[in-house]
């Protein structure tokens, strides 16, 4: 049994007492239609229900009159119902599965993150060095001849726009993937919040 499964079988344990009162660990057992393949099975369970919601489950142990074997019975309290109203372990179990789902998601968005920052590792590198090579060529160029008829100024002009512009398309394509990992890891952080 799952988690889920064995919340709802705590429900449907509460709200049995809830209906008929005080009874045993057989008649409930038998009532319920056997829902799980051993007797102690069941009664770990009853008493996991006892141990963390004793507010809203009593369970008594003593000896039986008629065989003289422990007997264990089960009884409502009178705040049981207001427990299952507000959906019980099943409730409680659900938001768990949602918190655990959140938290998985979040460690993802982290790894991600992670990817994206080690993918682009060389980028500010990179940067530096293409500055670095502009500021060098700016410094040691040879002094500007004047343009002649072969070599119009406009055609250098043209070359320089061009290399900045592939220049500037890589940075905005690299930009621009920052900025969607960004975007990734506020939705998840506005969900944790959300969660809470």
């Amino acid at each position: 049994m799952n988690g889920l499964e064995r919340a709802k079988l705590k429900d449907e344990i509460l709200s049995y007492v809830l209906e008929n009162g005080r009874c045993t660990d057989d008649e409930l057992f038998k009532a319920l239609g056997k829902p799980m393949e051993y007797i102690e099975d069941f009664h770990d369970l009853t008493l996991d229900i006892y141990i963390h919601y004793h507010i809203y489950f009593n369970m008594e142990t003593r000896k039986s009159m008629v065989s003289n074997k422990k007997e264990i019975s089960y009884d409502k309290t009178d705040k049981t119902h207001i427990f299952l109203k507000q959906g019980g372990c099943t409730a409680i179990e659900k938001k768990h599965i949602k918190e655990m789902n959140i938290e998985k998601n979040v460690k993802r968005a982290s790894n991600k993150k992670t990817i994206v920052d080690a993918k682009y590792w060389w980028l500010p590198y990179a940067i530096s060095g293409l500055s670095l090579l502009f500021a060098g060529w700016a410094a040691f160029k040879p002094a500007p001849n004047p343009p002649t008829k072969d070599e119009p100024l406009i055609e250098i002009q043209d070359r320089m726009d061009y290399i900045e512009g592939i220049l500037m398309k890589q940075n905005d394509s690299l930009k621009n993937e920052i900025y969607e990992a960004n975007l990734l890891i506020d939705s998840y952080e506005k969900e944790i919040v959300r969660a809470d």
